[in-house]
């Protein structure tokens, strides 16, 4: 994407969002969700399919962090690991290290920014929920995470919003070289969870291991 034309779609989005916090507030509606249930049943989707054990997370498109305080309410929070928060609103990073920045860093920054700075493979895992919501063209945004990711990435979209679809992203992640993937769509309608995992990861392994991690950790 041309460097004008992702700049011009970071302004309208800087606006767009810093709007709603004003209008909103610290509540789901704020960052475009409909309510608490339909965000958090978006992030149990994400955790859902996890098949490692990160030791490095970068949330892109944090929000308000709240991804960050489900986290460490799952068993992840027998697990030591690092994590990073980006948004391009700085009204949601304040918000965002008020509540949650026991848990993390909390960032101002957009991803391809980010990109350049933290370089290839910075991330065990990127996830981007709803990140792509409002993006004409959000391919920019989805390319700087694969980049920066080590062993996968983690995304949703919904179909009603977004201008991805399944073959859309499937095409995707074809051209950026990804075999391994899986695809959730058990959990509302129209929106989808994909995991896109790196060609050198070996996904069984890493079941074995969260297994044997939750074990130790007795949960």
């Amino acid at each position: 994407m041309r460097k004008d034309k992702y700049d011009d779609q970071l302004a309208v989005l800087k606006q767009v969002y810093g709007d709603m916090y004003h209008e909103h507030g610290e509540g789901p509606n704020a960052v475009g969700w409909a309510n608490d249930y339909t965000q958090r049943i978006r992030f149990e989707a994400i955790t859902r399919g996890w098949k490692a054990i990160p030791s490095s997370i970068l949330d892109v498109g944090c929000g308000l962090g709240l991804l960050a305080g489900i986290l460490d309410s799952t068993w992840l929070s027998h697990i030591a690991y690092t994590y990073v928060g980006i948004d391009i609103v700085q009204e949601f990073i304040d918000s965002a290290t008020k509540n949650y920045g026991n848990l993390g860093k909390f960032v101002c920054q957009d991803s391809h920014t980010h990109a350049d700075l933290v370089g290839e493979n910075a991330y065990d895992l990127v996830i981007g929920s709803g990140v792509t919501g409002m993006w004409q063209d959000p391919y920019q945004v989805l390319t700087d995470m694969w980049f920066m990711a080590k062993k996968w990435m983690t995304f949703n979209w919904c179909e009603d919003v977004s201008p991805l679809t399944v073959d859309r992203v499937l095409s995707f992640a074809r051209q950026v070289g990804c075999n391994i993937w899986t695809l959730d769509h058990s959990y509302l309608p129209n929106d989808y969870t994909i995991h896109m995992f790196k060609p050198a990861s070996v996904p069984s392994f890493w079941v074995e291991q969260k297994d044997k991690a939750k074990e130790l950790a007795g949960v």
